[in-house]
C-alpha cells in the first residue's frame, strides 16, 4: 500500500512539470508539420506516419522516410531502408539520391561533396559506419550533419535551427 501511495505521489508531482514542458516548445509544431506536409505532397505516394514523418515505398521496395520537427532543436532526417530479400547493399549514393528527390537538391549536392571529400569523423559499430561532419563543412548544413551507413539502412540527419 505504501508503494502505491508513493508512486501516486510521484506521478502527481511530476505531471504538472511534464505538461509545462510540453507548452514551452520553441517552435510552432503545427506550422512545422504543415511545412513537412507541403513538401511531402510534392512527391506522389507519401504516407504520413506521424505529424513529423512521411514514408514512401518505391517500386523496388525501398522505403524512404523523412522526418522534420523538434521542440528545442528543429531537425531533419532522411533515411533509406533496403527491401527484404534484396541482395544489393545500400550505399551512400542511395542516400544522396534520396535526399535529392525527397528533401532538397542543394542539401544532396553538399552531402555528396562532403562524403566524397572524406573529411568527417568516422566511427564504426559492427556493420554500421557513422560519420560526423562539423558545421564548417557546408553552408547547406550550418550546424553540420551525421550520416549512418549500413548495408540495410542509410540515413542522414541535421539540425536546421
Amino acid at each position: 500500500m505504501k508503494i502505491i501511495v508513493c508512486v501516486a505521489s510521484v506521478f502527481l508531482f511530476v505531471m504538472p512539470f511534464r505538461a509545462l514542458a510540453k507548452d514551452q516548445c520553441d517552435f510552432d509544431l503545427t506550422a512545422v508539420a504543415q511545412q513537412l506536409s507541403a513538401k511531402a505532397k510534392k512527391i506522389p505516394g507519401a504516407t504520413q506516419i506521424s505529424p513529423s514523418e512521411f514514408l514512401w515505398v518505391e517500386a523496388s521496395g525501398r522505403k524512404i522516410q523523412i522526418g522534420y520537427g523538434g521542440c528545442v532543436d528543429l531537425g531533419v532526417e532522411v533515411s533509406v531502408s533496403k527491401p527484404v530479400g534484396s541482395r544489393a547493399p545500400l550505399t551512400q549514393d542511395d542516400l544522396v539520391r534520396a535526399v535529392a528527390r525527397y528533401w532538397s537538391a542543394t542539401n544532396a549536392k553538399s552531402l555528396g561533396e562532403a562524403l566524397a571529400g572524406g573529411r568527417g569523423d568516422v566511427r564504426a559499430n559492427g556493420n554500421v559506419r557513422v560519420i560526423e561532419f562539423g558545421p564548417d563543412i557546408s553552408d547547406a548544413f550550418p550546424f553540420g550533419f551525421t550520416v549512418s551507413l549500413s548495408p540495410n539502412h542509410v540515413a542522414v540527419s541535421w539540425q536546421e535551427l
